[in-house]
């Protein structure tokens, strides 16, 4: 493995976005479909954030961006707010609570959240 050349591949959707959008009609008119709750609210934010989401392969952490420049994490609101407001393209992720997908790069996002 050390030395060996790697292809990035684009993927074209992480998911099925007329599914998603199907899915979501669904669990819209009829909330008792699931058998709790509590699963119910999670599958219709699950749909609510895929619906959004980038079409980016990667995605960043509040964490890690807040690590990387030595500072107190933002949330991730917060986040997605301040660099829609510097421009760029931004959404939530369900690949990670604290994730979020964007076309700045790292250093872009860091001036964005802590300049």
């Amino acid at each position: 493995m050390c030395f060996a050349k790697y292809v990035i591949q684009n993927i074209e959707n992480l998911f099925d976005f007329e599914f998603v959008k199907e899915t979501l009609n669904v669990l819209e008119k009829d909330e008792y479909l699931s058998s709790s709750e509590t699963n119910y609210k999670r599958l219709l934010r699950m749909m609510q954030i895929c619906k959004n989401e980038l079409a980016y392969p990667f995605y960043f952490e509040t964490d890690s961006i807040a690590s990387k420049a030595k500072k107190s994490s933002i949330s991730l609101d917060k986040v997605i707010n301040s660099l829609i407001e510097n421009g760029f393209k931004a959404s939530k992720t369900i690949m990670n609570d604290k994730g979020f997908k964007t076309n700045a790069s790292s250093n872009d996002i860091i001036n964005a959240l802590y300049k």
